[in-house]
């Protein structure tokens, strides 16, 4: 049976705010989260211009409207200063404030994508640098139980010794109201290895441990070096009492409520048999640890701490130790089938066994409900909010005449997405939903001699795990038909020479062209005995020719 889990995906119901809503959010706006208190107020006359006050505003921030993130107000890799005029980024890191203005008004101009903010400007100030983060207890950029103090005799070097019982403790260092991390993804710290940490990035991560943390900062300076090593005594860890596998599991996909609790063994070490069902669209599943499942289904924060393989989409070896380690990247493992799972945080090590099949041993491709054909098609190329829809019956897209323009040497460029961006840059959309694409980057189209049409599987790009990587298609440029069939076990693309390419206007309705194609999608120019399916404009039936 088809498992109905990519129905289910769409099923979380929230209140959702008016599209229109902008929010000030950050680690002291809300925690990351929409708040009221932080909402901005449409101007009467001009609802693209929108106010904010805050009594202080400092630190890290974005401005992401109700709906999104793509859209969000983010940095343009400078620091913002009171009265300046600041035009920021679309969906990138997050905006950093000079100081600290206090009685603070924030302008924003959707139109033209500024900032600018009014207020009492102060130069940061701060006595201590504090390790901020993850200790066993959640995340929270407030805590002060890690300062850091200045090394007698020196004007930018700050130590401390701590005990750090968590088996795996994620931090950054906070210096005021600036936080500095990673600079870019998790970094796993070597003791002894140096480490640029900027005003950006994600956490540092560490285990159990006497630690002395030497951090190097110039007074708010934009980077500084990180040094951790051994203080020399060793510290018992305190290890989760319950560990989730999260992912494929419960016929659901990624969410941070779902996950399948692991039975505790002993300290650090939790076993049991888990089913893991396919990614939509693939033949595998995917899945990681957490050591706490989160409330809401957009809460990612509150998996607590994680652990996954040492690269992403990493395939275990089975019946044989796999190591582990803090962080998000997940293993990839043949699915449905069941697994017998032993995960010891104690080592560091995954023992996973299949052990049988799952319920549904062949399961049913997922079949999107719209499919776009995107790339350097018509006048908008690789506009994201541009590309051409297909039309669908029983399972098979398909669309005609469409023009592959000249993006060079005679070729273009096509792929097919699930969904179309709000914006020409929203690629965050299209990426959230499936991508059909080449199995590798600028893969031909080649029609062989005397033929018109050509046949080819084509690679499927999950959400979540890989849509963002979809390799595209190269073809000469011309005029063809296209269409996608999903009743296979997987999609199949068949791109036909359009015989009827019209250079005049189209026509619509009772005027247009009629078309056949076979039930596979292919484009049937004399249509005999059988049942097909006809196209006339926008029109699509289902036909039977005698």
């Amino acid at each position: 049976m088809r498992k109905l889990y990519f129905l289910m995906l769409s099923l979380v119901v929230a209140v959702a705010a008016n599209a229109a809503d902008w929010y000030l959010i950050g680690a002291n706006y809300g925690n990351w989260n929409q708040a009221e208190a932080y909402k901005f107020t449409p101007d009467a006359s001009d609802a693209n211009i929108q106010t904010l006050h805050v009594e202080t505003l400092s630190g890290e921030f974005k401005i992401k409207e109700s709906t999104t993130w793509s859209t969000s107000f983010s940095t343009n890799g400078s620091k913002l200063v009171e009265g300046v005029v600041y035009k920021c980024g679309t969906d990138g890191g997050n905006i950093v404030v000079d100081g600290t203005i206090s009685d603070a008004t924030l302008t924003i101009d959707l139109a033209a994508r500024t900032l600018t903010v009014t207020g009492a400007s102060e130069e940061n100030e701060y006595d201590a640098v504090y390790l901020v983060g993850d200790f066993g207890s959640g995340w929270s950029e407030t805590i002060t139980s890690y300062p850091l103090t200045l090394k007698e005799g020196t004007e930018d070097t700050w130590v401390g010794t701590y005990k750090l019982t968590a088996s795996a403790n994620y931090f950054k260092m906070k210096a005021g109201t600036l936080v500095y991390g990673t600079g870019g993804q998790d970094i796993s710290v070597v003791l002894g290895e140096q480490y640029t940490a900027a005003q950006s990035g994600n956490a540092f991560n560490i285990g159990s441990g006497e630690y002395d943390f030497t951090y190097v900062l110039a007074k708010n300076a934009d980077t500084g070096v990180l040094t951790v090593t051994n203080a020399g005594g060793s510290v018992e860890p305190v290890y989760p009492e319950v560990t989730y596998v999260i992912g494929n599991v419960n016929g659901l996909g990624w969410d941070p409520t779902n996950g399948v609790a692991l039975d505790k063994v002993s300290d650090g070490v939790y076993s049991a048999e888990v089913e893991i069902g396919t990614e939509l669209g693939t033949e595998y599943g995917y899945f990681s640890f957490a050591s706490s499942l989160s409330a809401t289904a957009d809460d990612w924060s509150g998996l607590g701490q994680r652990y996954g393989s040492v690269a992403d989409n990493t395939v275990p070896s089975l019946d044989e130790p796999n190591t582990i380690q803090a962080g998000e990247f997940s293993f990839m493992v043949e699915a449905p089938a069941k697994y017998a799972m032993t995960l010891s945080l104690v080592d560091k090590t995954l023992v996973i066994t299949k052990v049988g099949g799952g319920d549904d041993p062949h399961p049913s491709i997922y079949v999107p409900e719209t499919l776009y054909l995107m790339g350097n098609v018509g006048a908008n190329a690789w506009d994201v909010t541009a590309g051409v829809e297909m039309a669908l019956l029983d399972n098979v897209f398909t669309v005609s005449q469409v023009e592959v323009s000249d993006a060079g040497e005679g070729s273009g460029y096509i792929q097919f997405n699930e969904f179309r961006g709000t914006a020409s840059t929203d690629w965050d959309t299209v990426n959230s939903g499936y991508r059909y694409g080449a199995p590798e980057a600028d893969s031909p189209i080649v029609f062989a001699e005397g033929e018109s049409s050509v046949e080819l599987d084509l690679t499927v790009y999950v959400p979540n795990v890989n849509a963002s990587a979809c390799q595209s298609f190269v073809m000469p440029a011309g005029t063809y038909d296209f269409a996608v069939n999903f009743n296979g076990e997987a999609p199949v693309l068949t791109v036909s020479k359009s015989t009827n390419a019209i250079d005049a206007v189209a026509v619509e309705g009772a005027d247009a062209p009629v078309e056949y194609y076979n039930l596979q999608g292919v484009r049937v120019a004399e249509p005999a005995n059988g049942l097909y399916i006809r196209r006339q404009g926008n029109t699509i039936t289902k036909v039977f020719v005698k």
